[in-house]
């Protein structure tokens, strides 16, 4: 009787027998049929999933992020026509028939609107020229200092800041003093100057008059005589 040597058949072979080669495949031991030639089957069900499943989920998560993209825009957008409507110059204040116009504690004029080549020896870049602009301005604020931004607008919309770029001394301040917190000894000057750098081929339309003061959204507009 001969001795079968080796570790037990960890599957539990029937007492007697013992393999004596590698295990036969299973489509060998079917009655007699040939084994398929068709392709091997994936071994894992994972591998089953179509690939377009990949594809539409890319394309997906693009379109989610367009579209969160497009509702940001929307939103800051919105934010933006907010706050211009609340805050941006859309509330112009028109002058009288005598030419005063006022807003809160502060009234100005238009006395004057001269182009100036030149200012004593001071000369523009080219290209530009200086306007000098002159006010009445009366103000009863006697508690706090105040000051009035002035720029110039033209056809093109196109805003131009005074004091920017230009001369500095008097008798032209960047700004008008429009208050004043010592009435005493430092009173609002009732005829103020300014000067403006603007292009010589510029098409100027009006002078605005602005504070932080003013309520949300006004602005004093005087038209040019020119």
């Amino acid at each position: 009787m001969t001795e079968h040597q080796g570790a037990p058949d960890p599957y539990g072979a029937v007492e007697g027998q013992c393999p004596t080669g590698p295990p036969t495949p299973v489509s060998e031991q079917s009655s007699g049929e040939p084994p398929s030639s068709g392709p091997d089957r994936p071994r894992s069900g994972l591998a089953t999933q179509p690939r377009g499943r990949g594809r539409v989920a890319s394309t997906t998560a693009v379109l989610a992020l367009v579209l969160s993209l497009a509702g940001w825009g929307w939103f800051a957008s919105e934010n933006a026509r907010t706050g211009w409507w609340e805050f941006g110059q859309h509330v112009s204040v028109e002058p009288d028939q005598e030419g005063w116009a006022g807003v809160d504690t502060v009234r100005v004029r238009l006395t004057g609107a001269e182009i100036a080549s030149g200012i004593e020896d001071y000369r523009p870049p080219s290209g530009f020229t200086y306007l000098v602009l002159d006010f009445d301005v009366e103000a009863t604020e006697t508690e706090t200092y105040r000051s009035c931004t002035v720029e110039v607008r033209d056809e093109q919309g196109r805003l131009f800041l005074a004091g920017r770029e230009v001369p500095n001394g008097d008798p032209y301040s960047s700004e008008l003093m429009c208050g004043t917190s010592d009435p005493a000894d430092d009173p609002v000057p009732g005829t103020q100057s300014v000067l403006v750098l603007v292009p010589v081929d510029a098409a100027l339309e009006s002078v605005r008059v602005d504070s932080r003061e003013f309520p949300a959204a006004t602005f004093i507009e005087l038209r040019l005589p020119f």
